[in-house]
């Protein structure tokens, strides 16, 4: 319970989380009545602010580009199946398969080879 006026409450607030250094922290201002409108407020102007950043991070992740997120869930598959058949040789040929399946035998040929051989 605060016992002194909105202005010194707010003043003696922005101070401490200057001085805490709490980057996601916010203080709102608003008339008891409508506090919920004030927050509401708060996270539209917030969401507005963010929008561009956040875009550009999901595109950098390539969550826009499905033939990138395609690729990516088939090689982690192909991961999968790599460790399987290290512990499991009856694995290996489900694995030459995905691996020509996917068109990426190429590219995990030696490793392929070099598990049959081992």
């Amino acid at each position: 319970m605060e016992h002194a006026s909105l202005l010194e409450v707010a003043d003696r607030t922005q101070k401490t989380m200057e001085r805490e250094d709490a980057p996601r922290t916010a203080l709102l201002e608003g008339p008891d009545a409508q506090w919920s409108l004030s927050v509401m407020k708060f996270i539209v102007d917030v969401s507005l602010r963010s929008f561009p950043a956040n875009v550009r991070e999901l595109d950098e992740r390539g969550l826009f580009n499905p033939e990138k997120r395609r690729d990516e869930r088939e090689r982690f598959e192909i991961e999968k199946l790599f460790q399987q058949a290290q512990a499991d040789r009856t694995v290996i040929p489900r694995l030459g398969e995905r691996l020509k399946q996917a068109g990426l035998f190429g590219d995990y040929e030696d490793r392929f080879f070099a598990l049959v051989r081992s």
